[in-house]
């Protein structure tokens, strides 16, 4: 609504233009920032996450883990800390998370009871 004002405002100070006086012009616009949309990624990180009892190690593996004394690590949180994507693992300690670059991204994973804080880091070659 402003814009259409400016108009007949410009035309008459083009025909004041002889006459000695001013025109102020306040245009008061917003100047509206927008975020750049998030690239759009095609690939994704999958694996099982288990859990050495005895030794406190965590591993992330392609397949589950048969190991004699790990366990799949149920609902512990892997995030990618490129894209801040996190999922929940299941009762198998499988996860999926899609929409991540291509290459080698890294992983955290933390569980409430294993390093809520800091949580365990890993580089994970995405598919």
């Amino acid at each position: 609504m402003r814009k259409l004002l400016v108009v007949p405002l410009l035309l008459m100070a083009l025909v004041l233009t002889g006459c000695d006086g001013y025109v102020f012009l306040r245009l008061d616009m917003p100047v509206v920032i927008e975020p750049q949309p998030s690239p759009q990624y095609r690939h994704y990180v999958e694996g099982y996450v288990s859990y050495d009892y005895r030794t406190n190690h965590i591993t992330i593996t392609r397949r589950p883990n048969r190991d004699k004394y790990y366990l799949p690590l149920k609902e512990a949180q892997v995030m990618v800390l490129e894209t801040g994507k996190r999922i929940v693992t299941d009762h198998q300690g499988y996860f999926y998370i899609s929409g991540v670059p291509r290459g080698t991204v890294n992983l955290k994973v933390t569980h409430n009871w294993i390093g809520p804080r800091t949580g365990v880091y890993f580089r994970y070659t995405s598919k």
